[in-house]
């Protein structure tokens, strides 16, 4: 008989806002867009954006994040991050 075990590891650092992109994906209907949210060549989020109201939301894959989300938000709707 064998085991096998996973090892998850948690990583923390402080985050540098400019290495966050916004990478828009796919139409979601007419007025929205999804897209993800990038650290660092990483996925680590999504969310979609609402071209009529201008209204974006954000979900991060780590619920700890919320001053991010909020972040995210802000800069999404004034512009203030690279959306590519």
């Amino acid at each position: 008989m064998k085991i096998t075990f996973t090892k998850i590891v948690n990583h923390t650092e402080k985050v540098d806002t400019k290495q966050l992109a916004i990478v828009m994906s796919r139409a979601r209907d007419v007025d929205s867009t999804s897209f993800h949210v990038m650290y660092k060549g990483h996925v680590v989020g999504d969310g979609h954006l609402n071209n009529r109201s201008n209204m974006a939301h954000v979900s991060l894959n780590h619920d700890t994040a919320q001053d991010l989300e909020g972040y995210l938000v802000k800069a999404i709707e004034e512009r203030s991050i690279e959306i590519r």
